[in-house]
């Protein structure tokens, strides 16, 4: 199974993000607090339905705003599959996989593997880090 690509609306310090994954490796850079672990974190609610932080939705809705939404495609023995989540500030949240709402988020089509941190989460689909040059290296 891969990422196809994911959409945030809304998410944390991102307004409006699409991003397109190669099959292969892909590679998330830049400067601190520019939204790269937002995206990882992004990628291990759709696998979860609960953020690695432990934060509550309100939290991880963009400053001024009410909702927020993750759609992420997946692809697993060539069929494509839609997440699409639905955070609200004072709702409970929606979950649709391929626009069905699961009674639980355990679909037997669609397994995350949900590591416990950004960089564990990040190796499962495939993404390498080039770490900063102060960073603690493992």
């Amino acid at each position: 199974m891969y990422i196809e690509s994911i959409e945030l609306k809304n998410f944390r310090n991102y307004q409006d993000l699409q991003l397109d994954f190669d099959k292969g490796t892909n590679i998330f850079y830049g400067d601190n607090a520019q939204g790269k672990t937002n995206i990882l974190e992004s990628v291990y609610i759709c696998g979860t339905t609960k953020s690695h932080k432990g934060s509550k939705d309100k939290e991880i809705i963009r400053f001024g705003e009410e909702e927020s939404h993750i759609r992420m495609m997946v692809k697993k023995d060539e069929l494509s599959y839609k997440i699409d989540m639905h955070l609200r500030k004072n709702k409970a949240k929606g979950v649709a996989i391929n626009k069905a709402n699961p009674q639980t988020h355990s679909d037997p089509t669609i397994k995350i593997k949900a590591p416990t941190c950004p960089f564990e989460l990040a190796l499962s689909i495939g993404a390498q880090f080039a770490l900063p040059r102060n960073s603690p290296r493992v």
